[in-house]
């Protein structure tokens, strides 16, 4: 590709940048292509994650949205929510054979709510804001993302994950955690970035690196959220510098799978990205799929 074909965009989001860094091949078809999956004609599974996460955020959102509740009266205030509510976000999970699912989709729903308001409870704190977009300047473009929930005061981050607990510990201690380091960045007050955690909340674990700010939380040693950040930056300036150059190059093909990624780390600093090749279907275009690589 001729140097400089793809210009800076207008904005950026903590995905669109996590893109570039795992395969910046994806990313130049994905946001300045315009490119994307087509639409599927049918509805979500009742098993899948996304729709499970998804629902959760929404409810828990509108639950946390005002004073939260105390502890003891949390997690019926939630059965009572999802009862009255999914039926009309996820009607899925309320098909014949969905009913294993619901069960375990309501009880991750109701935990979840006492293990927040049991947090709120022990630190004091309040949400001041819940999926609500904030931005701010990055990348030499506006830099946007909507972090789940914002907890104060003092400031903190709260990410829900409805499962991969030990993938998510692992990004935490390696320094490769980039949308909870973005979502501290846009966050900040007075230059402070504000502690971060994931909420696990298939399996109820609280996952930081500063447990002393998330009464109840598993440590994970490893970087604050100010020091991923400075690295994602640098990161980017390299694979900017790259895309400006020409240089476009899809990182899930290799005649030699064994130089593939097979996971995110920090090598020589800098960020190695994992290719996100399960989540994309670029793999005929890129060449995946006649490498061995593709489904």
């Amino acid at each position: 590709m001729a140097a400089g074909r793809i210009a800076r965009r207008d904005k950026e989001s903590p995905s669109s940048v996590e893109t570039l860094l795992g395969c910046s091949f994806k990313w130049a078809l994905d946001y300045p292509g315009g490119l994307r999956k087509a639409e599927s004609p049918f509805v979500s599974d009742a098993g899948d994650s996304q729709l499970l996460g998804s629902l959760l955020h929404r409810l828990l959102g509108k639950m946390f949205a005002a004073d939260p509740p105390v502890p003891a009266a949390a997690e019926a205030q939630a059965g009572a929510l999802f009862d009255r509510e999914s039926p009309r976000l996820a009607a899925v999970l309320w098909l014949p054979g969905a009913e294993t699912m619901r069960a375990q989709a309501r009880r991750a729903m109701v935990q979840t709510a006492g293990t927040l308001a049991t947090l709120l409870h022990a630190a004091g704190a309040r949400v001041l804001a819940s999926e609500q977009a904030r931005a701010g300047r990055a990348f030499d473009t506006e830099f946007a993302g909507t972090p789940d929930l914002l907890l104060g005061r003092p400031l903190r981050i709260v990410d829900l994950k409805w499962g991969g607990a030990s993938f998510r510990r692992t990004s935490l201690a390696r320094g490769t955690a980039l949308q909870l380091a973005a979502y501290s960045f846009l966050s900040q007050e007075d230059g402070a970035f504000p502690p971060v955690a994931y909420l696990i909340m298939s399996a109820q674990r609280l996952l930081t690196t500063t447990p002393e700010q998330f009464p109840g939380a598993e440590s994970a040693n490893g970087p604050s959220p100010e020091d991923t950040w400075r690295l994602l930056e640098q990161t980017h300036a390299t694979h900017w510098t790259a895309v400006q150059a020409g240089s476009i190059e899809a990182c899930g093909v290799s005649a030699d799978d064994a130089e593939v990624p097979k996971e995110s780390k920090v090598v020589n600093g800098q960020l190695v990205m994992e290719p996100p090749c399960r989540f994309c279907s670029f793999a005929s275009l890129c060449g995946r799929s006649f490498v061995g690589g593709g489904e």
